[in-house]
């Protein structure tokens, strides 16, 4: 009998991060680099990595013989939206007579707008709409997603979004990650203190109890909910048995990442106006043992009036940085290859740390180590790219040049 499903030879590099995340510092640029490399899959699951000498011996039921290209783990997309109906295409002409975001939320647009297109849609619909997109982001390399509710803002509704994706992640190649996000804006008919407790005493313990989700998240902002009633909602999630993610200093400086903090969050995400001091406070927590990540979405500045956040200083300072492509109608950017070339030519991380950061951090984030690696027992989620080696990662803007994509073992693009 062979040893091996599949081997997977003729790559001109295969190119991966060895470590589980958080990874940080100077590990983020460290990467297992393979020449003309070789990859054994057995049981939905990486068997060996190497040269393909050093794999000649292996008996393989299936072989596949690239023609060149590098291999890279797949990738992991830790922010999404990818849940809701509708666009917001006219809301374009606003930002370039320059409407802010809270200026076009102000006015029906943003959030509400999708609020109010998803709660028509029915639920086959957002399946569809929603099915449509992760075969794009699939085709695209992502493989595994965290994806969020927060675009219908009542109980019932953001069960019934947490249930969509449940039948996505079960009828889907791709993994998903469901988020709990009915904290995403205030609705327009519910009185603020009234919907705050809603969240805390009803949808957020319904949610966990059904099983729908093992992360909760708030967008804790200017405009949005207070760092006291992020406080609550998110303390809720924590009783009930789900971990913290959070929306952090992304439209103004609230402190809503020394609260990630405070509340031992998996991903503390955007961070577009954190300060120099909340740098090193994520630094030193980080070295004192919290295990979460920063998790930046470079797609979101690049479409909206707000800076990129500063990479560079989390990175030097030590704090471990994923990447989320920000899926949403507001950033409506379907796969990681473009939010990779945003973090090398806007953020400034290397080829190596984007790709780790797209990768094992970002899986990290999801509380996976399973995911994220071309390593021995990792589940073999893989991209081959029609690139020579994995220094055209963020060098490459237009694409992606995907040639393939594996999914624990199956080539499924």
């Amino acid at each position: 009998m062979p040893e091996a499903d599949l081997l997977v030879t003729g790559l001109d590099e295969l190119a991966t991060p060895t470590q589980a995340g958080p990874i940080r510092g100077e590990a983020m640029g460290q990467l297992r680099v393979v020449e003309d490399a070789a990859l054994a899959i057995a049981g939905g699951r990486i068997q060996r990595v190497g040269s393909a000498e050093e794999l000649a011996d292996v008996d393989a039921d299936r072989r596949w013989e690239a023609e060149g290209g590098t291999l890279v783990p797949g990738f992991v997309d830790a922010h999404t939206h990818v849940v809701w109906a509708g666009d917001r295409a006219r809301e374009l002409a606003m930002k370039l007579e320059g409407a802010s975001y809270e200026e076009i939320l102000a006015a029906g647009g943003g959030i509400h707008s999708t609020v109010a297109s998803t709660r028509e849609a029915s639920e086959d619909e957002l399946v569809g709409q929603t099915r449509a997109r992760l075969d794009r982001c699939l085709a695209a390399g992502t493989t595994t997603m965290e994806a969020k509710t927060g675009y219908d803002l009542t109980v019932e509704g953001e069960l019934a979004l947490l249930a969509v994706l449940a039948e996505l992640d079960a009828t889907h190649p791709m993994d998903l990650v469901p988020t709990l996000m009915g904290a995403h804006a205030i609705p327009d008919d519910v009185e603020r203190a009234a919907f705050v407790r809603e969240l805390v005493e009803e949808l957020t313990p319904r949610a966990a109890r059904q099983g729908l989700t093992a992360f909760c998240d708030v967008f804790v902002d200017e405009g949005a909910f207070t760092v006291d009633e992020g406080r609550a909602i998110l303390a809720a999630g924590r009783e009930a048995g789900l971990e913290v993610r959070i929306h952090a200093d992304e439209l103004a400086r609230t402190g809503a990442a020394r609260l990630g903090l405070e509340l031992d969050a998996a991903s503390i995400d955007h961070c577009n106006r954190v300060t120099a001091e909340d740098v090193q406070a994520l630094a030193e927590a980080s070295v004192e043992g919290w295990d979460g990540v920063a998790t930046l979405c470079p797609v979101t500045p690049f479409t909206s009036d707000v800076p990129y956040p500063p990479a560079r200083d989390l990175v030097e300072a030590g704090v471990p940085v994923a990447l989320g492509s920000d899926l949403n109608p507001n950033a409506w950017s379907e796969g990681m290859w473009f939010t990779l070339a945003l973090a090398v030519h806007e953020l400034g991380l290397t080829p190596a740390e984007a790709l780790t950061a797209a990768t094992a951090n970002a899986a990290a984030s999801l509380r996976r180590s399973d995911v994220g690696r071309l390593v021995e027992g990792c589940v073999a989620d893989a991209v081959l790219v029609d690139v020579p080696s994995h220094e055209h990662v963020g060098y490459r803007v237009d694409g992606p040049p995907i040639e393939a994509v594996v999914k624990a073992g199956e080539r499924v693009v």
